[in-house]
């Protein structure tokens, strides 16, 4: 900040661009997590569509993804003064549009694409194991390996999410009431956040089949031709 001309930097109409600017930078990796999972739900679920397949719905998707950062974070321009000052309500707003509303949305796509999953694979699958007794059948449901490995990585998508941004921006709303925390904790948390951020890229990465071969292969030809 000591590269900028912070009068001009500070002005009313500048302050208004930075705090915008700020809101959706905060918010669009955690809505960008929601656009995941609504293509993945939709492809998941609505699988014998082919449009759900397309590049067009990609597109669809990123461009959805921005529109809706980009109107969320609009009561950071239309509010009234002072421009200037982040108030506890714009930092209780970005904690909200950050953390607990991605991730609300976050577990309902999930839990529906888990329940879909499951309820595929008993129709695919016999669901039972039948026991002989005397005279009598008891019937046990039992879960999938495939079932199990996608409850665990719902857990775990969640509970990264939830753990790594809640503490910084949390501190950032305490901070705004006369507590005396230290910018030392602030940076140690924002450090731990882009830890767990680059932790759940790796586990997209690992997870996702596809895209791992199609970047493996990309990299051999690369090699090839050098």
């Amino acid at each position: 900040m000591f590269y900028f001309n912070l009068p001009l930097l500070y002005a009313s109409k500048t302050c208004i661009i930075l705090l915008y600017a700020y809101n959706i930078a905060a918010s669009q990796i955690s809505f960008a997590f929601v656009t995941f999972s609504i293509h993945r739900f939709c492809s998941i679920v609505f699988h014998s569509i082919p449009f759900f397949k397309t590049k067009r719905w990609v597109i669809i998707c990123i461009t959805s993804h921005w529109l809706v950062v980009y109107l969320i974070s609009l009561p950071f321009i239309l509010r009234n003064g002072p421009y200037c000052t982040n108030t506890p309500w714009m930092q209780m707003y970005t904690l909200f549009m950050v953390v607990p509303v991605p991730a609300l949305i976050n577990t309902a796509l999930n839990m529906g694409i888990f329940l879909y999953v499951r309820s595929s694979t008993r129709r695919i699958q016999p669901r039972t194991m039948t026991v002989f007794t005397t005279g009598s059948i008891n019937r046990q449901p039992t879960i999938s390996r495939r079932d199990i490995a996608l409850m665990k990585q719902m857990i775990y998508m969640f509970t990264m999410f939830i753990g790594g941004w809640t503490p910084p921006y949390l501190l950032l709303v305490i901070d705004t009431f006369p507590v005396g925390t230290t910018f030392v904790v602030f940076y140690v948390l924002v450090i731990w956040a882009e830890l767990v951020l680059l932790g759940i890229i790796i586990n997209l990465f690992k997870c996702n089949h596809d895209l791992r071969e199609y970047l493996l292969n990309q990299f051999r030809r690369h090699i090839l031709r050098l």
